[in-house]
């Protein structure tokens, strides 16, 4: 069926190439890129359960274990001192 506007201009309806991917994802997208601080904070807590995820990996040492060296500098082994 033609449409009162393509009726008058005589132009012809365009087909479009469907998009693959998922309609769910390109949704999350469409409004993850609408809103740049919602973007950040998601990274943000991307990024933090990436960190929980690896944390032993992260700091190998055990919660309570005291090293025996306080109030030391910065070195290679330990960054913050």
């Amino acid at each position: 069926m033609v449409g009162r506007t393509e009726a008058r201009t005589g132009a012809l309806p365009v087909l479009r190439a469907r998009r693959t991917g998922t309609p769910r994802l390109r949704r999350v997208w469409r409004v993850a890129r609408a809103n740049p601080l919602g973007m950040l904070g998601g990274l943000l807590v991307l990024t933090l359960v990436v960190v929980g995820l690896f944390a032993p990996l992260i700091a190998p040492y055990p919660i309570n274990e005291f090293s025996g060296l306080p109030a030391r500098g910065p070195t290679a082994e330990h960054i913050f001192g």
